[in-house]
């Protein structure tokens, strides 16, 4: 019920400012990841994903600053690795290693401020609100055990689950939490105009930095600290203006 009066006010929002006047369109592409800490043991890698938004004007803040809405559909994630060995008092070894594909979908709705520099190039800075629309881990935990006191095998669990608000990890060493319904954060980056080659055209990129933990602090042991799992993205757009 929560996502779909958020989808009609997304909607009854850009109905209303379309009217307003500038519109344009923006595709390209995320360099997803994740915070993972600083543990040796957990890296996260970035994920090559795609983003693609309607974008507004709402006003005119100064002679060369614009602020635009845009509806933007996005693909957030992270590559996730996890390793760690454990030795007996005899010298055996038990190694996890545990590999996954966090892949997440949102609509986002990010106010941005355009400030023009020069003739073709600009700066844009604002902050978004974002609405969860699926989210999926794919991958699988290895355990190997090797040496005295263990006998020596290799266990691939493999794992290909949906998250939601009521569906929980399938599996995992910590936790079993559900994924937050929402994402904000803030953002800034620049832009500049491709006139000279196609008339409406402009390359931007911008990094965002996700505020929101988006993991519920949900472990089965309360008081258990963690690290705060936030999304950061670096987005290489093409925009499309039309007046």
């Amino acid at each position: 019920m929560r996502e779909k009066v958020y989808c009609i006010i997304y909607l009854c929002c850009f109905l209303y400012c379309e009217s307003l006047s500038q519109i344009g369109f923006r595709y390209g592409f995320n360099l997803a990841n994740m915070s993972a800490g600083n543990e040796e043991t957990v890296k996260s890698k970035f994920l090559l994903r795609q983003h693609f938004a309607i974008s507004t004007k709402i006003a005119n803040v100064s002679d060369n600053t614009v602020c635009m809405l845009e509806f933007m559909f996005s693909q957030k994630g992270q590559n996730y690795f996890y390793q760690e060995t454990f030795r007996n008092t005899d010298g055996g070894t038990y190694t996890i290693d545990t590999r996954y594909k966090n892949k997440f979908s949102y609509l986002d709705m990010p106010l941005v401020f355009h400030t023009k520099i020069t003739e073709n190039f600009g700066l844009e800075y604002g902050a978004y609100t974002g609405l969860l629309l699926s989210g999926k881990r794919k991958g699988s935990t290895t355990t190997t055990t090797s040496g005295p006191g263990y006998a020596s095998s290799t266990n691939i669990f493999p794992e290909d689950a949906s998250y939601s608000d009521k569906t929980k990890w399938p599996s995992g060493m910590d936790a079993r939490r559900p994924v937050k319904p929402y994402d904000t954060g803030i953002l800034f980056g620049f832009n500049f105009s491709l006139k000279q080659f196609l008339s409406g055209a402009v390359f931007g990129m911008r990094y965002v930095y996700g505020l929101t933990d988006v993991m519920n602090n949900n472990y089965p042991i309360k008081n258990t600290s963690r690290v705060r799992e936030t999304h950061g993205i670096i987005q290489l757009s093409i925009m499309f203006y039309k007046n």
